[in-house]
């Protein structure tokens, strides 16, 4: 599969409802410090004209099914999107 770009992986994990937000409680060599993601809240994004050539990308690459200008997420799309994560809670979540 082909690398995916800055842009779609921001429209995937919109879609998804995932934020990534500063956390304090990380432990770094160079002090506490880090970044968490939110659990996941939703699964869908409608598409107005700026985002829908995105989205239909997503979609031919099997990462997003679509109905008009609705948009969610596949389990491949979830995968894709969530690699890497460290999320809020130390025991992670189920998407």
């Amino acid at each position: 599969m082909e690398p995916i770009s800055p842009a779609h992986m921001h429209v995937l994990r919109h879609a998804l409802g995932v934020k990534r937000y500063r956390c304090h409680t990380v432990q770094t060599p160079s002090g506490p410090r880090g970044f968490r993601w939110s659990k996941s809240y939703r699964n869908h994004f409608e598409a107005g004209d700026k985002d829908a050539e995105t989205c239909a990308r997503l979609a031919e690459l099997g990462l997003m099914d679509a109905k008009g200008n609705w948009y969610w997420v596949t389990e491949r799309g979830k995968v894709v999107a969530t690699e890497g994560m460290r999320w809020g809670r130390k025991w992670g979540y189920e998407l």
